[in-house]
């Protein structure tokens, strides 16, 4: 089973808006180092849906604070906009049967 979480985005932006995008997240998983999170960008206008995935993080320890997790935007991508982002949430094998508690709380577009 595959956990992720979808934002939508009203209008649609541009790829070039930004360097990069921040997940900003609250992390209470007990299991310190088995989940990292992938940020996929999707632009739904178009009846294909072509993703951008922007790459996996490692969630870091549980930590009461927000983590701040860093996503680079490329200089080529056949993407030119997006609508959604997904966060698809990869565990480690071992816990596979276990919800990660992280929590989003929210995403920041970084010049």
């Amino acid at each position: 089973m595959q956990m992720e979480a979808h934002q939508k985005l009203d209008p649609p932006v541009s790829v070039r808006c930004c360097s990069g995008i921040d997940l900003v997240v609250r992390n209470a998983d007990p299991y310190p180092g088995t989940v990292a999170l992938e940020l996929v960008l999707i632009d739904s206008t178009i009846p294909i849906n072509p993703t951008l995935s922007l790459g996996t993080v490692p969630a870091g320890s549980p930590s009461p604070s927000e983590q701040v997790l860093n996503f680079r935007m490329p200089t080529v991508s056949g993407l030119s906009k997006f609508d959604e982002i997904e966060v698809v949430f990869h565990r480690a094998q071992a816990r596979g049967d276990r919800s990660a508690r992280i929590s989003i709380e929210r995403f920041v577009l970084t010049p």
